[in-house]
């Protein structure tokens, strides 16, 4: 069919051709255009001649072949095999850049990847039947939606990437494991939303911000232990996390934005550190099973409906030396349930004040960390404060704290 000589095959030459079962294209051909045989739908056999460098976009996208032999002389590959029946195949040493690539190939179900490899890009699994697939130590940069609603089962990242592109893992029914190296620094916007089936994953050290529904929907996700860099972790993170029991805020955290744990009625406990500033909209509404909650004097705003729905909630501590503002109905569904704790000698400020004056029982004093501070007794009592933070002596505000196991009040 193609006469040897031939060079180069333009943009979409052959595009939706039904009429070729076989492309047997010459040794001399360097150059294959866009979409040059898009949608030739009898085209089940492909022979790539050696000298090509780049398979572009759709160039045998929707062909029905099931295997295929990609000459070495390939540097680069865009979804060059989108939508086609490929079920096994192999990258060869020397492609530098995937993009897009084997998007929607639902039969594929075994890939080799290079060494060579160094750009994973956008949806190059995306939609496809992969199970596993080992990603070489070469690859610093994975696009996003890379692995999206594929099959994939388990994985992991090497150690080049410090960023997890959005919805790279999103709506991937049967991710159970994810092994992230000590690398990453960001994980982007809905990288594991609606993973059903992850119960657990290892957040390194490096971490520094969690994105916009970044776990959003796991339902199967029961702890999360954030690293002490995170400060940032945005909307959405953890909404609909049904079985999410525990959760460890670090010290340096400066928010909880809005709806971060919504929905998350199995969480009973959570640790709000000294350096949160806000506490954002609905951000534990319907957390239906946390029964305590300390609020240090940090925290300047409380959204509206943060504490909608919690239904559990029996005991709340807050730690300011003057009552704060807060959303009028932040804990509007609690008032007749909750006890409010306040610092010693601040009851009738709180009795005053609208809205805390709302809660029907109002006590002095207590902490729902107290009873798990542990005396240390080589430093004769270190000073801790109600949230069971060990302090620095050196930069004590007013408030209450604990030594040696005692209350310690400094005005």
């Amino acid at each position: 069919m193609f006469y040897d000589g031939l060079k180069k095959i333009g943009d979409g030459a052959f595009r939706y051709l039904g009429l070729i079962p076989t492309i047997h294209l010459p040794n001399s051909v360097i150059e294959i255009g866009v979409g040059a045989f898009y949608g030739c739908i009898s085209a089940t056999s492909i022979t790539i001649p050696n000298g090509i460098k780049r398979l572009e976009n759709g160039v045998f996208a929707l062909c029905p072949i099931t295997s295929v032999e990609i000459p070495s002389s390939v540097e680069y590959m865009g979804r060059a095999f989108s939508e086609t029946l490929l079920e096994s195949v192999v990258v060869p040493e020397g492609v530098i850049e995937m993009k897009g690539t084997f998007n929607e190939c639902e039969n594929l179900t075994s890939v080799s990847l290079p060494n060579s490899l160094k750009i994973l890009g956008s949806s190059s699994f995306q939609h496809c039947g992969l199970k596993s697939i080992i990603i070489p130590n070469s690859v610093d940069s994975i696009g996003d939606h890379c692995f999206g609603a594929s099959k994939i089962e388990d994985i992991t990242i090497p150690n080049g990437v410090r960023y997890l592109a959005e919805g790279l893992f999103s709506n991937c029914k049967e991710l159970t494991t994810v092994f992230l190296p000590s690398t990453i620094e960001h994980i982007n916007k809905w990288a594991f939303s609606d993973c059903p089936k992850l119960t657990s994953i290892n957040l390194p050290n490096s971490l520094k911000s969690i994105g916009y529904g970044t776990f959003s929907e796991c339902t199967s996700l029961t702890e999360i232990i954030l690293p002490e860099k995170v400060k940032k972790i945005e909307y959405g993170a953890f909404k609909g996390c049904t079985k999410l029991s525990k959760v460890v805020l670090p010290n340096n955290l400066n928010r909880i934005e809005e709806q971060t744990f919504y929905n998350c009625e199995s969480l009973n406990s959570i640790n709000i550190p000294n350096s949160l500033s806000l506490i954002d909209v609905q951000a534990f509404m319907n957390c239906k099973s946390l029964s305590s909650v300390s609020i240090p004097s940090s925290v300047s705003t409380i959204g509206e409906k943060a504490f909608w729905n919690c239904e559990s909630l029996s005991n709340l501590y807050v730690h300011y030396d003057e009552p704060a503002y807060y959303w009028t109905n932040a804990f509007e569904t609690i008032y007749n349930t909750c006890t409010l704790h306040v610092p010693i000698g601040m009851k009738g400020e709180y009795e005053q004040y609208e809205p805390w004056r709302n809660f029907f029982n109002i006590v002095e004093g207590g902490s729902s960390a107290i009873n798990n501070i542990l005396i240390d007794s080589e430093n004769g009592g270190c000073i801790y404060n109600l949230n069971g933070t060990k302090v620095d002596t050196n930069s004590l505000g007013k408030g209450i704290y604990i030594k040696s196991g005692k209350k310690v009040i400094i005005k």
